[in-house]
This record gives C-alpha cells, sequence and structure tokens, in this order.
C-alpha cells in the first residue's frame, strides 16, 4: 500500500514537472516527480512513527509532515531569481511548493481529492496563460522598435526570439531590406522593465547595428 502511494505521488509530480520541462523551466520532470515521491514518504513515515504497535497515535502525527513545507521553502527560495529590474522563478517556486503538497495528500490517502487538484493545477500552468497573454494585448500599450541590421537568414527569427524570452509579444512585424542590410519594424506590447532586458540582448547580436524606440 504505502508503494501505490509512492507511484501516485511520482505520477502527479511527473505530469506537473512534464509540463513545466516542456516550457523551459529549471525544475522539471526529476525534480518535481521527486519533490513529490519525498513529500509522500515523508507523510507516510510520520504517521507511521506516531502510532503504537497496537496502531493507536501516541504523538501528533503532523509534526514531520509540517516540514516538509519548511524545506520546500528553501529549494524554492534557491529558484528564484533577481537580475535589474525583473524576478524570474516565482512560477517555478510556487509550482514545487503546490507539488510538495499533492505529495502529502498523496501520503494520507486523499487520493480522488489530490488527482482532481493535479488536474486544476495543469489547467492553470497551461491555459492561465493565453488569458494573461490577452490581457496584455488589450491593456498593455503597444510600443514601436527600430531596428537597422545586418540580414542574415537567421536574423529576423533571433530578433524574434529575444521578444519572446522577454515576455513582450509581437503584434505588428515589417521588414525591408535592402542589399546586405535589413530595416525591421516591431510593434510589441512591452512589460515594464523590459527593455532594458530587449535592448540589451537585441545589441549583443553580431548582425544588429542599432536600436531605438519609433513611437
Amino acid at each position: 500500500m504505502p508503494f501505490i502511494k509512492i507511484m501516485l505521488a511520482a505520477l502527479c509530480g511527473g505530469l506537473i514537472g512534464l509540463e513545466r520541462q516542456l516550457s523551459g523551466k529549471a525544475a522539471g520532470m526529476r525534480t518535481n516527480i521527486l519533490i513529490a515521491v519525498g513529500s509522500a514518504m515523508f507523510t507516510i513515515l510520520s504517521l507511521e512513527i506516531a502510532k503504537d504497535v497496537s496502531g493507536n497515535f501516541i504523538v501528533d502525527p503532523s509534526r514531520l509532515a509540517a516540514n516538509v513545507v519548511v524545506g520546500i521553502g528553501f529549494i524554492g527560495a534557491g529558484t528564484i531569481m533577481q537580475s535589474r529590474k525583473s524576478v524570474h522563478g516565482l512560477t517555478t517556486a510556487a509550482t514545487m511548493w503546490v507539488v510538495a503538497s499533492l505529495g502529502v495528500g498523496i501520503g494520507l490517502g486523499m487520493y480522488a481529492f489530490i488527482m482532481l487538484s493535479t488536474l486544476f493545477i495543469l489547467f492553470i500552468l497551461t491555459m492561465l496563460i493565453k488569458v494573461e497573454r490577452f490581457f496584455e494585448f488589450v491593456l498593455i500599450p503597444a510600443s514601436r522598435i527600430l531596428i537597422h541590421a545586418r540580414y542574415s537568414p537567421t536574423v529576423c527569427i533571433d530578433v524574434k526570439k529575444v521578444f519572446t524570452r522577454a515576455g513582450s509579444p509581437i503584434s505588428k512585424w515589417k521588414t525591408r531590406r535592402k542589399g546586405n542590410r535589413i530595416t525591421i519594424w516591431v510593434v510589441h506590447h512591452e512589460r515594464p522593465g523590459a527593455w532594458d532586458k530587449i535592448h540589451g540582448k537585441l545589441l549583443q547580436m553580431p548582425d544588429i547595428l542599432n536600436v531605438r524606440r519609433a513611437d
């Protein structure tokens, strides 16, 4: 019976970890499986340790399992990084914390509740980002950027990657090529603090000659 709980915890953690790994996050499938399995094991052990030979609880069984929250807090803090005016890794840290709660629930035998919760968490991670992007297009004002570059077969692809990684979706894109030079007009919805990151990354590209706002 305890091993079945461990397998279910691995399944729940693996599903969420797979989504994180496919999204290119640091805490992927193996990390989330280990968090879920470890949380379930601590919960199972805490229940067994708290019993006497007749199966009655002689101490509070929640004390050991409660420390899982503290331990995950330290691990989650290590995934959060701050650079300039932006903070990265908050969703990853929160996901690890939630995965630990799934492991605790499996350890307590709350199978149906945890399976439904896993599906709901996957819905949050995969679908709500589309809702966020919709409101970004509606609420965040558009910003125009003019880019002058040397033409290469990959320069447009590389420029688009910079905007995608900065979390600033492109709404309009126009290019004009003349000889070995190309001019790119970009209209995007710029998050607060994203300009410094976009500007710096673009200027690091060898084919980029000049980047400026065109508002």
